[in-house]
């Protein structure tokens, strides 16, 4: 169960600041003191990447309730579909604590991509990288260990599309996968249902479950 971050909207530069992070476990509340700040822009040539969805703010406080060094032996992450890049600052911002030294955000949408670039802080580096195109999928591989999706599971081709770049087995060969969505992403259960096979194929360690966020 995980509460939301707190968080401070600026309307003059559209900007929203994630200052800190929480998980809250039976008995615990764990906090982890950051910040981390992103920009939301027009739709037009953005695209459903314009914006913050919850399922980013979820990531956020996953990688938060992580125990110290849980992803060394992972070592570095690459975020597809980033949008305005919640999830993938988030990994870069609690890096040190996770145990990560390197953290790619990538995106199809060159307005997105400009706009990371222009943002990007720390550990960070950005590619523009459209996971339906093997050839830009290759430039990836061996630059992260790990992958992160937040919300890109929307219709069929995109889906199968990112599991033939993501799951176990796939072309990027991840460690380590992490894909979050609201549940009622129709596409998204059939997603989890074969990502789960996959995993098994590959004898590789598969879990699933439910965040709640709070507040």
């Amino acid at each position: 169960r995980l509460s939301s971050c707190h968080e401070l909207w600026s309307q003059k530069h559209n900007t929203r600041n994630f200052v800190s992070f929480a998980s809250h476990g039976s008995d615990t509340t764990r906090r982890v003191q950051g910040e981390v700040e992103v920009q939301e822009i027009p739709f037009t040539g953005a695209g459903v990447g314009c914006q913050v969805w919850e399922s980013s703010v979820a990531c956020a406080l996953l990688l938060a309730a992580m125990p110290s060094a849980w992803l060394a032996d992972v070592g570095s992450l690459v975020e597809l579909g980033s949008g305005v890049g919640l999830g993938g600052a988030a990994a870069s911002e609690l890096g040190p604590q996770l145990g990560l030294d390197r953290v790619v955000l990538s995106d199809c949408q060159s307005r997105i991509v400009e706009l990371l670039r222009r943002r990007r802080s720390g550990a960070q580096e950005v590619r523009e990288v459209n996971w339906n195109h093997e050839d830009e999928l290759t430039e990836l591989k061996g630059m992260a260990e790990g992958v992160l999706a937040c919300d890109c599971v929307y219709y069929h081709p995109d889906m199968l599309a990112l599991l033939r770049a993501a799951a176990p087995g796939g072309l990027l060969q991840p460690k380590f996968g992490c894909f979050l969505a609201p549940r009622h992403r129709a596409c998204f259960q059939e997603f989890r249902r074969i990502l789960r096979q996959k995993a098994e194929e590959e004898q590789q360690h598969w879990c699933s479950f439910e965040l709640v966020l709070e507040g």
